[in-house]
């Protein structure tokens, strides 16, 4: 990674949560950046959603990085879930979150990410998700 570069996993979900899943951070001039990047590099995508969306998850997956172009492969490695608490409180229940490989049929690539002690929070909070 080019000096100088900050690079965060992350998928935002606004107003009470912040799931994760990939950004960059902006560099200084002079800085490589994203489009500078050879195809086999590691890239990051950062995705936002709203506390409408969390709630529906489970029903309504969210997707994080599109369908690579033909002959490409797209690889999880990790995510970072930020929860960015406003002023709503989720309420956890016995689920937890994966990410998978298409939507809710797909395989899961993710470890199990743990609900308890981040959705349900009251304060910002951070949790990861590893291959």
């Amino acid at each position: 990674m080019p000096r100088g570069t900050t690079s965060l996993t992350k998928l935002q979900i606004e107003t009470s949560l912040t799931l994760a899943a990939g950004s960059t951070f902006s560099a200084p001039a002079g800085a490589v950046g994203a489009a500078a990047l050879h195809e086999t590099s590691i890239q990051y995508a950062e995705v936002s959603i709203t506390a409408a969306q969390v709630k529906a998850i489970r029903a309504t997956p969210i997707t994080l990085v599109a369908a690579p172009g033909a002959g490409k492969i797209a690889e999880f490695i990790s995510a970072v879930l930020l929860l960015d608490y406003g002023s709503e409180v989720f309420t956890e229940t016995a689920d937890n979150l994966v990410v998978r490989y298409t939507d809710e049929s797909g395989a899961i690539v993710s470890q199990t990410i743990e609900s308890t002690g981040f959705i349900d929070q009251s304060a910002d909070t951070m949790t990861t998700a590893l291959a």
